[in-house]
């Protein structure tokens, strides 16, 4: 406390330096946080080291987006198709500074080459099963044969190859059921992640589809897009306008309340001062108006100096350290508003810069204690893995040590400046401010803080406090509120257990539709589009194809519904395709046996009049493809492969990259199947080396399974940091015990109410029960600090507590007031997420200030009847 008075002595010695300090600082600051971003990728929340982290940001930096631009063309006017190929020309000539937006697109497939050539492109294990089961037809065919032959069940005189064993074959367009549209994709050359350049896709995409509509002579037709990467920067925007709503309703409602907080205080400042203010409604909303400005000032500053934190420490924001902006001028207000206060008390019997420096002696080390509790509690997230939570832990630190600071400091002199300033406008005579002087010879600040203690005893043991209506109302029935608060306690208890966490995340984003006209024509095409692609990697493609090999195996990979691979499909070298057309002699020659081909033949004749009921079309069309790509006995060129095989493996520079890509057999939308995907097929074992998949369900998994091994100490090692906290500021057990009963108590009621309510803890809620408990200790502290001092000098009447809460009761209802206002903007969001942290904040607090003051109160009356 010493290092802090000095502190306090040096700023009004030098009020112009400190201002002028503070100034240099603030401009500084503030072209640093100009520069500051909003990156909303999921990815980054997580810490670099994390493997799948860097697979995703190779991956990114390889292939650029793995979201696609979705184009909806219409296909109901002549001449359509010549019209889709030339707008997809026209979109490949996008260019940003030079650089294309767009580094391949789909439209049409070239099914005949995949079709002629089938074999060619299946993988070594597809060739085995399929070379395995004409074997087998060909033994069937050989049995039936045998005249001594008897079939013991219904077989089928037909050959039947599984379809799954062989490639997939993409339609030649992709349309609408009605065939009404043709889907386009397109493949954007940079990382979604990067805010500007998708902003940058869709405005000039939006230009082109605008212009090129123009130029179509169509009656009732127009282009159409969206796609994943468009609701990716559709919830991006989404989340801007929630968050600005957030901070300026947050900052509005504050201010609304601080300046009828500030006429509030104002009489206390009249009878002081000796000023005729009040007498005039015009100079009391001046007066008010000059009091908010003043509190903010410093918040504002400390503002700028905590994002200006940010910036240096990790360039951009992420989504959980945007609303910090309102979270922490309704925290830190706190410090500011409980100093204006006292001040404001004790300017009522004292000159100005006595005031102060008793204000300072009353309240200082209680806020010091305050703002280290809720320092110390939110200083726990640095430890966490995931990043969202170390960053915000950092800077909510950064930003109410910087507040306690400037409260006494530059608040200290703006205090001092308005006083005398109102004073001089008000006629006051000049004499009555030649002690007041800012030169710090003029007081002794240890012999004040003696008087001071002095002073409190005095007034503890004979003066008899002001109490007012509601005070003694609260004293009146604590004893039977207190209890009925108690068996609340105990019924949340059971409710406890109860509290689950949200897994699935698509719950906690916005539903509003992005475009809902290309969503319900987007409905119209079939569901056949395979989702949440995982990526691996590798150095080399003789790595890739071992991959491959190796997660095909469905006993071991369980979650594995596809695997994707260039690699394993498509032999680049001679030897590779020496083996691959071998293979396919082999198939060649079995499909040579006589019943064999004449079963082929028998089935797959264009001359049949009729076909079996029991033969499927698509079965007898891959029969035929088999036949014809048997005939293949040369090579293919890169150049021949068809852009459906090459297109999701080629990079922004337009060679092909060393990837294996694995999709999963379940839906990914709740976050546990995320898990166990990622714990079963996200790390492959190739070269004696750990290869790691990356996906955003992969990284939204790795965010889950942190959470799970952190939620625990999360709220248990902030709950001890508090509890030392108290006990050192008591230097009592009993007193801290006692402080720290109504914050345990009202955290409990949260998650039991929670819990009853249906309510579940989520990446973003869960991260405010730190700063609950740091700022609910706040009201613990102020309440039993004034009560020790009530029992320590016999002042155990209930009019003494009451006068405990006409004053202090007032202050860290205000408190609570103002932080609460800092988070009720997000509860009216239409964020789901951020709507769950605004209701838990609120809730949180206002039940802490609820069981503190219930608490003091029935610790008070359990005093005074021994």
């Amino acid at each position: 406390m010493k290092f802090l008075s000095r502190l306090l002595t040096f700023s009004l010695r030098h009020p112009i330096l400190v201002i002028s300090g503070y100034i240099v600082l603030s401009v500084l600051c503030w072209r640093m946080v100009a520069q500051i971003q909003v990156d909303t990728d999921i990815a980054n929340l997580l810490p670099e080291s994390n493997p799948h982290v860097a697979t995703m940001q190779r991956v990114t930096n390889l292939l650029g987006s793995e979201d696609r631009v979705e184009i909806l063309f219409p296909a109901s006017h002549p001449d359509w198709l010549h019209d889709a190929q030339s707008f997809a020309a026209r979109m490949m000539q996008l260019h940003r500074q030079g650089v294309p937006l767009y580094s391949g697109f789909e439209l049409e497939n070239d099914t005949r080459a995949l079709r002629d050539n089938l074999l060619y492109f299946m993988t070594d294990a597809e060739l085995d099963q399929l070379s395995k089961r004409l074997r087998l037809e060909r033994e069937q065919l050989s049995l039936r044969a045998n005249p001594f032959y008897m079939e013991l069940d219904d077989e089928q005189d037909s050959i039947h190859i599984p379809q799954e064993w062989a490639l997939e074959i993409p339609p030649d367009l992709v349309m609408s059921r009605d065939s009404m549209w043709v889907l386009m994709r397109f493949y954007p050359a940079g990382a979604k992640s990067d805010i500007g350049f998708v902003e940058n896709v869709f405005a000039q995409t939006d230009s082109l589809v605008n212009a090129f509509a123009s130029e179509m002579d169509w009656d009732d037709a127009r282009i159409l897009y969206g796609g994943n990467l468009y609701h990716h920067i559709g919830k991006f925007r989404d989340i801007q306008a929630t968050l600005n709503f957030a901070v300026v309703f947050g900052v509005f409602s504050i201010l609304i309340f601080l300046m009828i907080y500030s006429i509030r205080l104002a009489s206390r400042y009249m009878r002081g001062s000796g000023t005729s203010i009040h007498g005039s409604y015009f100079r009391m909303g001046i007066w008010s108006v000059a009091v908010v400005v003043i509190i903010l000032l410093p918040l504002v500053v400390a503002l700028l100096v905590t994002y200006a934190v940010g910036f240096l420490l990790f360039s951009n924001l992420n989504i959980m350290t945007t609303v910090l902006a309102a979270i922490l001028l309704g925290v830190t207000l706190d410090y500011v508003l409980h100093f204006f206060s006292t001040y404001m008390k004790n300017r009522s019997g004292m000159r100005d810069v006595r005031a102060l420096m008793e204000t300072f002696f009353d309240c200082g080390k209680a806020l010091l204690i305050s703002c280290l509790t809720s320092g110390l509690a939110m200083l726990v997230l640095l430890f966490s893995e995931f990043r969202g939570f170390f960053e915000f832990g950092a800077l909510f630190f950064t930003g109410i040590v910087s507040t306690y600071l400037l409260t006494i400091t530059l608040f200290g002199i703006l205090v001092i400046g308005l006083d005398r300033m109102v004073v001089r406008l008000d006629g006051v005579r000049e004499a009555r401010l030649r002690d007041d002087s800012f030169r710090a010879d003029r007081f002794n600040a240890d012999r004040l803080h003696t008087d001071k203690l002095h002073a409190d005893r005095l007034h503890v043991a004979g003066e008899t406090p002001r109490q007012g209506p509601v005070s003694l109302l609260i004293v009146r029935y604590s004893n039977p509120a207190f209890y009925t608060m108690l068996s609340l306690l105990l019924i949340a208890l059971i409710f406890v257990p109860r509290i689950t966490f949200e897994y699935a995340f698509n719950e906690l984003e916005p539903r509003a539709e992005t475009d809902t006209r290309f969503n319900e024509v987007r409905r119209e095409f079939e569901s056949n589009t395979r989702n949440d692609a995982a990526f691996f990697l590798f150095d080399t493609r003789e790595q890739a194809i071992q991959a491959a090999t190796l997660l095909t195996d469905t006993t071991r990979y369980q979650t594995i519904g596809h695997v994707e691979s260039i690699h394993n499909r498509f032999p680049f070298t001679r030897d590779e395709q020496r083996a691959r057309l071998q293979r396919i002699g082999d198939i060649r020659d079995i499909m040579r046996d006589p019943l064999l081909n004449q079963a082929l033949n028998e089935i797959t004749s264009n001359n049949t009049t009729a076909q079996p009921a029991s033969e499927n079309p698509d079965h007898i069309e891959l029969l035929s493809m088999l036949q014809t790509a048997s005939r293949q006995t040369e090579p293919l060129l890169l150049k021949d492969v068809p852009a459906s095989l090459t297109q999701r493996f080629l990079t922004t520079e337009g060679t092909i990259g060393n990837l294996v890509i694995i999709y999963p057999n379940m839906m990914l939308a709740d976050g546990r199947a995320s898990i166990r995907f990622k714990e079963d097929a996200a790390v492959v074992e190739v070269d004696g080396r750990s290869w790691y998949a990356a996906s955003t369900s992969i990284i939204g998994a790795s965010i889950l399974q942190i959470m799970q091994s952190e939620a625990r100490w999360l709220m248990i090692v902030p709950l001890l940091a508090c509890l030392l906290c108290l006990i050192a500021f008591f230097r009592s057990w009993k007193w801290g015990l006692l402080t720290f009963a109504p914050l345990l108590g009202a955290l409990l009621l949260l998650i039991g109410g929670m819990a009853a309510l249906g309510m579940k803890f989520n990446i973003y809620n869960i991260i405010v029960l730190p700063a609950v408990l740091g700022v609910g200790a706040d009201n613990g502290i102020h309440l039993f600090h004034q009560l020790r001092e009530l029992a320590r000098w016999g002042g155990t009447s209930p009019e003494s507590f009451a006068g405990i809460l006409s004053s202090t009761g007032k202050f860290i209802t205000a408190s609570s007031i103002t932080t609460t206002l800092g988070f009720a903007g997000l509860m009216f969001t239409g964020h789901p997420g951020l709507q769950s942290m605004g209701y838990v904040a609120v809730a949180g607090i206002m039940l802490s200030l609820l069981c503190a003051v219930l608490t003091a109160g029935f610790t008070h009356n359990r005093m005074g009847t021994r």
